[in-house]
Order: structure tokens, then sequence, then C-alpha cells
């Protein structure tokens, strides 16, 4: 059995000159190809495909997130605010959006050391809902889906933060998603799966696990399955050498 959580930072809600709202066409999110919030295709890019599905979504949401989309009104004459009119948008795909939706406020007035506490509940709502989910069944695989395409500008390293803190609560990551938009052809604009540029953090986990504490496995987990050199499997058995060597000096 397995359950997908998806986290993203909430982008505000883009007006057009017209006043309405501002509308971007990417090619591989499905049927429906118009998006109209930031965060919007990339939760249709992972839904689109059938191999997962939003058990749970989880959003960092800013104060100009959850206020009011000034002066815009939709066909039927209803105001929305910015978070609203995106799970408006999705709920297509998602229809019990509004029950699985969980939304941490953030202040992104406030220095990034005073939105700390913010972060660590996001951790902890994330957390809570695995030990809810493995309270019924122990064996549930718990993944967890990511887009870093909105929020503020140092968004995606926050995410990243969150990424690696939840990973010690046996969390695996599924798809780490942003969504490329290209303002001159809208037929490249597409949404891209960055896994690789994630898992460069465990080759810099890897290289300071040896360097601190003489251990490889986080190395050798990182380059498992990928083409290596001659000489880059020479390097990794020499210091599973060392590793092993230190182990029984240890004992």
């Amino acid at each position: 059995m397995k359950k997908d959580i998806m986290l993203c930072f909430l982008s505000d809600v883009k007006r057009n000159r017209e006043g309405g709202i501002s509308v971007a066409e990417y090619q591989n999110i499905g049927a429906k190809k118009d998006c109209h919030t930031t965060n919007e295709s990339a939760v249709r890019y992972l839904l689109c495909g059938g191999n997962a599905r939003v058990d749970s979504l989880s959003h960092l949401r800013t104060q100009m997130v959850a206020g009011p989309i000034v002066g815009y009104e939709d066909a039927e004459g209803r105001g929305w605010t910015h978070y609203g009119y995106f799970l408006h948008r999705i709920s297509d795909v998602v229809p019990n959006v509004e029950n699985i939706a969980e939304s941490i406020d953030f202040d992104e007035q406030a220095p990034i050391e005073e939105n700390m506490d913010t972060l660590i509940e996001v951790a902890s709502s994330v957390r809570r809902y695995a030990q809810d989910v493995r309270r019924d069944d122990p064996t549930v695989e718990i993944v967890l889906h990511v887009d870093c395409t909105g929020g503020l500008r140092n968004a995606s390293m926050i995410l990243v933060a969150l990424m690696r803190l939840l990973q010690y609560e046996r969390i695996s990551i599924g798809k780490v998603l942003y969504s490329n938009y290209n303002r001159n052809d809208p037929n490249k604009n597409r949404v891209e799966e960055v896994n690789p540029l994630y898992s460069f953090f465990d080759l810099v986990a890897g290289a300071e696990e040896f360097v601190r504490h003489g251990e490889v496995s986080v190395m050798s987990d990182f380059f498992k399955g990928r083409a290596t050199s001659e000489a880059l499997d020479d390097l990794l058995d020499a210091m599973r050498s060392f590793a092993e060597e230190l182990k029984l000096c240890h004992y």
C-alpha cells in the first residue's frame, strides 16, 4: 500500500493587463493544458501519468496568498483569495482537495530565522499524517512529492531543507517537480522532474559522512545503479576498505 503526499510553496495568482487571470499552457500535464496558478501545473503533471495520487496536500501559504485577489471577480461575480482559487483550480483532479489540504502560514515579511518554527510545523504536519497512516498499517509506504516552482525566491532552499528532514521519518522522496515556463514560446512550457539535482545533496552528504566518520554507506547508495568509470569504482572500493579498517580498529 502507498500513500502520496504533495508539498508545495504557494504563489499568488497573477493578473494580465486586462484585469483577468494570467493563463499559461503546459504541454505535458494531461488533457487540460491551461493553468491559472503557478502550482497548478505540477499537480496536474503528477496525476496525469496515473502512477500517483494526492492523499495529502501540505503547503506553505504567505499572507498575500491567504488574502484576496484584489479587484478580481469571476464570471459569476465571485471574489477569491489566492489560496481558494488554487484549490478551486485543482478540484477537477483532486475532488476532495478541501478535506486533504493543510496550509501552514508563512510570514513573508519576517526574517527567515523567525520562520524556522513554521518550517518545523510543516515537517511535523507531514510526520503526523505518516504516523496516523502507519497506525493502521505499519507497512504502508509514504511517498513525498514536491513542487519547487512557487513561493518566495528562497522557497527552493526551504523545500530542500524540509525534504532532508522528512527523509529521517522513513518517508521516500517521489517526484521533485519544476514548471519550466517559456514566455516567448508556449510550446516549450513543460513540467520537469528535477530529482537528479536533489539527489546531488546525497552525494554531498556522503562526502561529509566519509570525512567526518569514515563511513561510506551514503556514498555507495548514491552510486548504486549509476554508470561509473573504472577509476571511480577503484576509489569507492578503496573508501570501503578504509571504512572497514576503521571499524576493525574501533572494535
